[in-house]
């Protein structure tokens, strides 16, 4: 068995050359991979599942590397699964969530986040039904409702980050153990807020925000 005192640069190097010589729209396990190197089953598996988790749940990044070393780096965006699992005025309460637009005083301009394509729609959508407050037609902060609706969101997403591993990862688990518990909330009462945006009321109750509340 290959001795590589677990370096996960390494690891990762030598799986990405292994996945990128693999042919594609076939099927591949474990041991299929195994052969191709001296690394334990074991490691292959969780390594697996960490760069499917990477794919989906990392944001992408922008490294500024001097000397051999990170100088720095830069969120650029939202993550796979976020950009494809909400729309845009939810991806709007994530990043107000994440930026702590909580008030007046820290109060935004949301033309100068146009890179994250939020639309004046997405806007108007979110101050009509009492989730976000507009100043001077252009700062915007979240309110107490929007901050309820935020948190939920952010628990949820905490709560998808585990679903790629398993039981059995019990450092995994302790991490997620460790995470705040949901509140007592009443969310419930909010679900107003969702008008018919679909054609028929069984699209719209399925959607994710409203299975959020109503969870």
């Amino acid at each position: 068995m290959l001795k590589i005192k677990k370096d996960p640069l390494l690891i990762t190097l030598i799986l990405t050359d292994i996945l990128n010589k693999l042919k594609i729209d076939k099927k591949y396990n474990i041991n299929n991979i195994k052969q191709f190197t001296q690394l334990h089953w074991n490691t292959i598996h969780k390594y697996i599942k960490l760069i499917k988790f990477i794919q989906e749940y990392v944001p992408p990044l922008n490294i500024n590397i001097k000397n051999n070393k990170i100088e720095y780096f830069k969120i650029t965006g939202f993550s796979n699964f976020i950009n494809h699992n909400y729309q845009n005025f939810e991806k709007l309460i994530i990043y107000l969530m994440i930026n702590n637009v909580f008030n007046e005083n820290s109060s935004i301009n949301y033309k100068n986040i146009k890179k994250f394509k939020f639309s004046k729609k997405d806007i108007k959508f979110l101050s009509e039904n009492g989730l976000i407050k507009i100043i001077n037609n252009e700062n915007i902060y979240l309110t107490d409702l929007g901050i309820k609706i935020g948190t939920k969101m952010m628990l949820d997403l905490n709560k998808n980050f585990g679903k790629i591993f398993n039981d059995n990862d019990i450092i995994l688990n302790n991490f997620f153990e460790s995470k705040p518990k949901r509140d007592n909330i009443n969310l419930d009462n909010y679900l107003f807020i969702i008008p018919i945006i679909y054609e028929s009321k069984e699209k719209t109750m399925n959607h994710p925000l409203i299975q959020m509340i109503r969870k």
